[in-house]
């Protein structure tokens, strides 16, 4: 299979265990932001390609119908027309950095830039001028590749040259304290950018503003998975004052996938288990002894975390 096909020619993301979960994870956090205001009157933002998994997710849960998908393959327009699922899907053809800026940004959003190629300069070019224009209660996410063969650091590593690397791709914006010793962990130091990115653009947009309107930006999430490839989301959420004073009644950290910033990231691994075993340890579950003959207890134990969210696929003529 030619390697310049788009993403969904290769790859079913509707039956990708982890990132079906995560899926699921980033929904029940957007139940959480009614708090400002009923989810379905937000606008969600988001890159559908052929399968709208998330598109679906939102709608359906929570009737959102102000939605845009960013499609750059225009090529395969006619797929992509045929596969929206919805009539209040706008699809809006073109890169990311072309269409953004055609998006009136007069109400509360939640935007996912759901790349499937390394991060460089275009992607932050997004992510400043989402930074710039999200209003508050907005929520902006991000997965990328996490993939150490994207910037080659050799062997043995030499990570000084993969933060050249890194520092080329992205028109050498990245923090002044990212050393190359902290380009080990490729997916921290991707966020690190990012937040960086966000805060020096807030701080840009708030210059000329009173203390009332400033609006700051907190981490909520920090996903890592694999799927085939290593991958990361992270995101959260922009705020003033009030929304600010607002967001504590969201209880966001009775969610157990809940990231805020200077937290560890939240790792998803799903075990692969027979339906049987999962039928046996959901009988058990939420506990914390649930057993199955010779599961070894790592996937116990992961299990139990994920098991609410873990998808259930099986072969229908539909």
């Amino acid at each position: 299979m030619s390697s310049n096909r788009p993403s969904f020619e290769k790859v079913d993301w509707t039956v990708r265990p982890a990132k079906n979960i995560e899926r699921k994870m980033i929904g029940e956090l957007m139940g959480r932001m009614h708090v400002f205001r009923p989810v379905e009157d937000y606008l969600y933002v988001g890159l559908g390609s052929t399968f709208f998994s998330d598109f679906v997710l939102f709608h359906k849960t929570f009737g959102v119908r102000q939605m845009i998908s960013i499609e750059k393959e225009t090529t395969r327009r006619g797929r992509i027309d045929f596969n929206k699922p919805f009539a209040c899907i706008r699809v809006e053809y073109g890169e990311t950095t072309d269409v953004l800026p055609r998006v009136e940004w007069n109400r509360a959003a939640v935007v996912w830039l759901d790349y499937d190629n390394k991060i460089d300069a275009r992607k932050l070019d997004d992510v400043i001028y989402l930074s710039h224009n999200l209003l508050s209660s907005s929520v902006l996410m991000l997965t990328l590749p996490a993939r150490p063969n994207d910037f080659p650091a050799g062997r043995p590593p030499n990570l000084e040259r993969r933060l050249q690397l890194i520092r080329q791709g992205v028109h050498g914006r990245v923090p002044d304290s990212l050393r190359p010793m902290d380009t080990a962990d490729l997916p921290e130091a991707l966020r690190r950018i990012v937040n960086t990115t966000i805060r020096e653009a807030l701080r840009v947009r708030n210059a000329a503003r009173g203390d009332a309107e400033k609006v700051e930006y907190r981490q909520m999430m920090n996903f890592r998975y694999r799927d085939g490839m290593p991958m990361v989301t992270f995101g959260g959420i922009f705020l003033n004052r009030a929304d600010a004073r607002q967001l504590k009644q969201a209880r966001l950290c009775e969610l157990p996938f809940y990231r805020p910033e200077g937290s560890p990231c939240y790792c998803l691994s799903p075990p692969t288990l027979t339906f049987k075993e999962r039928r046996r340890l959901d009988e058990q579950l939420p506990g914390t002894s649930a057993t199955c003959p010779d599961v070894p207890e790592e996937d116990l134990r992961q299990y139990a975390r994920l098991y609410r969210y873990f998808p259930w696929f099986v072969e229908a003529e539909i």
